[in-house]
């Protein structure tokens, strides 16, 4: 992390990491006597005062220094604040515990500038070293003492010779690295290093120095084909203290860094996140928005932290709501629901949210965090949609009575033109010259032909506004087909084409008995249509379980475009709408579809270009009563 970077949220994340650990981060104000303005909570555990004591002032950082090192304390960090420099350490010093204990230790520490180079806080990190000192004076008087500490403890210890051979290695070191002191003792610790760290350690190695302490981060491979992050407090020692060259203390921090990786990656997520985010208190308070709660409302985060998300409220959702939503959350659950807010700039809008409880281990409730959606243009587009809806029903509606009430009105002139006509035609009242006798002809087909398209809109009518009634009973399938196939045999004689019906006989159906006839006889009227000279066939199947009857022909085909015209009211394709003989106007279809429908079954067809059509009625089990596969 870079001098630039490191603000206070930084600092109290680096506290809250380290909390638990050894290592106590510090933010000093650079005034008298160094003030602290933030300390880890693990801060009591070095200095014996709690953080508090430190962050309200009642404790102040130089007031803790031994007075025979404060001075040395204070010039280093004059000297090195003035050169310009971005960081520093200090060499140990003492500090005052209120029982008159002392400790020593040791800090890390960046320097702090604003814009115009002058310096405002000190950020850094201080270490017990106090242990440490106490080492190394005991080791000439009790190599006991020594190794009990190395064996006990948490940070691994690492002892090179001039050759970066491992001299001794503690079980801290062993435990992280998975190998025994034995296996280690003796080999480099450009071994465990992955390419990077080798490169960093090559670098330490040449910068270092009798009595030089460095403090660096490295990866090392472990036994089991693992990656452990060590940080290593690295120290050079002189020639006259012993024949190794240095030691290392490392402390594991893969997790941590993991912590810190995951953190990041969850920072990023809230700050990009295309849903606007509110993290409160649990009074409510506003501790954080993200960029896009700004692009949604219009407030900026300055002008929102600490308030109550209140301030949105638009006056247009129901009390109700608000008491239905705080007393979700504050049980612990998750409230979702639809409010209408405001802008800051006083546009009202409709918002989607999803609240929930943040809890502590132990189930108290630390914050809360609110996922916010603007669905605006979405409740517009819902509502524009009903309304089109609604008025497309009542078009519908007003059309189909429309349709009802002509169509009444012209069956009863239409039906005395088709008796007159078929009188004439038949001669009833006496000859006619030959063209008058075609003439009745003509019009008693031509009306005819209206009367179907009448009864075709009458039904289409009734089946749009669901008002077909069926009359149920139970009939033999074979027959009903034979009818049919009879009706329309002499069609077939004119137009060469066979007609068979492979329908068992044991075959039967509990249904609206006309109405199957009905759907059978434009199934049938299609297929002569479009297979002249061919062969039209009438079966049934079963497909997956499902009873099917199937009118197959061998005529023209369809292809899938021409299906979905077919199947829509007034559908015609374009070799239907040229037809002279008897064309229709498209009705026959829609309406079987509708028929089978309204019998809980489904009309299927299959059809391509030049290889034929299977118009197939699939009906429901409890329909067939009998059935011969």
């Amino acid at each position: 992390m870079s001098n630039a970077s490191l603000s206070g949220d930084d600092v109290l994340l680096l506290g809250e990491l380290f909390s638990q650990g050894p290592v106590v981060v510090f933010k000093w104000v650079n005034a008298e006597n160094w003030p602290v303005e933030f300390v880890s909570a693990n801060v009591s555990q070095i200095f014996g005062h709690a953080a508090r004591a430190f962050m309200s002032g009642d404790v102040l950082y130089a007031n803790l220094i031994h007075k025979d090192d404060l001075k040395r304390v204070a010039t280093e960090v004059a000297k090195v604040s003035a050169s310009g420099a971005h960081h520093f350490r200090h060499d140990d010093y003492r500090v005052m515990r209120p029982n008159g204990e002392l400790r020593w230790v040791e800090d890390h520490t960046r320097i702090v500038r604003d814009a115009d180079g002058v310096i405002t806080h000190y950020i850094g990190y201080v270490i017990d070293v106090t242990e440490r000192r106490r080492i190394e004076e005991a080791r000439r008087d009790s190599e006991a003492r020594y190794r009990t500490m190395l064996n006990t403890t948490q940070q691994g210890y690492w002892l090179i010779n001039d050759d970066n051979l491992t001299v001794e290695a503690n079980p801290a070191l062993c435990r992280m690295l998975g190998y025994s002191a034995d296996e280690l003792v003796g080999t480099s610790p450009f071994d465990y290093l992955t390419a990077d760290s080798i490169e960093t350690l090559n670098r330490q190695i040449a910068l270092r120095a009798p009595g030089d302490q460095r403090t660096y981060e490295m990866v090392f491979k472990t036994k089991d084909g693992g990656l452990k992050r060590l940080l290593l407090h690295a120290t050079t020692l002189p020639d006259t203290i012993t024949s190794a060259r240095s030691f290392a203390l490392l402390t594991d921090i893969t997790d941590l860094i993991e912590t810190q990786q995951t953190l990041s990656t969850l920072w990023h997520a809230l700050e990009q996140s295309p849903v606007g985010i509110i993290i409160t208190d649990p009074t409510g308070a506003i501790a954080y928005v993200n960029p896009y709660f700004t692009t949604m409302t219009g407030y900026a985060a300055n002008e929102v932290l600490g308030q109550n998300p209140r301030i949105l409220q638009s006056g247009h959702t129901e009390l109700s709501v608000y008491k239905d939503l705080w007393t979700t959350i504050s049980a612990g659950r998750v409230w979702r629901g639809d409010l209408v807010n405001a802008r800051k700039s006083g546009d009202v809008y409709w918002e989607r949210q999803t609240i929930a409880p943040i809890t502590a281990s132990d189930g108290t409730i630390r914050h809360f965090v609110a996922f916010k959606e603007d669905i605006s243009a979405y409740r517009e587009a819902m509502e524009e949609q009903v309304r089109a809806t609604e008025e497309a029903q009542l078009a519908n509606q007003a059309k189909s009575m429309f349709l009802a009430n002509m169509s009444h009105e012209l069956r009863t002139p239409l039906n005395a033109v088709i008796g007159f006509s078929e009188m004439m035609r038949d001669r009833l009242q006496g000859d006619l010259p030959e063209v008058y006798q075609e003439y009745a002809s003509m019009i008693h087909e031509s009306g005819t032909h209206l009367l179907h398209i009448i009864t075709d809109i009458l039904d289409m009518t009734k089946v749009e506004t669901h008002s077909i009634e069926l009359d149920e009973e139970s009939f033999s399938l074979a027959n009903i087909v034979f009818e049919c196939v009879t009706q329309v045999s002499e069609k077939a004689r004119l137009t060469n084409t066979e007609l068979r019906n492979a329908v068992p006989a044991p075959c039967r159906l509990y249904a609206d008995r006309l109405r199957i006839k009905q759907v059978l006889l434009n199934l049938l009227s299609n297929a002569l249509k479009f297979s002249p000279g061919g062969i039209i066939t009438v079966s049934t199947e079963r497909r997956f379980g499902r009873f099917a009857i199937s009118v197959t022909d061998n005529g023209h085909g369809m292809s899938p475009d021409d299906v979905a015209t077919a199947l829509k009211p007034f559908g015609q394709n374009k070799r239907d709408a040229y037809r002279t003989d008897n064309p229709g106007i498209g009705l026959g279809l829609p309406i079987a579809k509708r028929l089978v429908e309204a019998h809980g079954g489904q009309l299927e067809i299959e059809s391509a270009i030049g290889e034929g059509t299977v118009v197939s009625i699939i009906l429901p089990n409890d329909r067939v009563l009998s059935d011969n596969p």
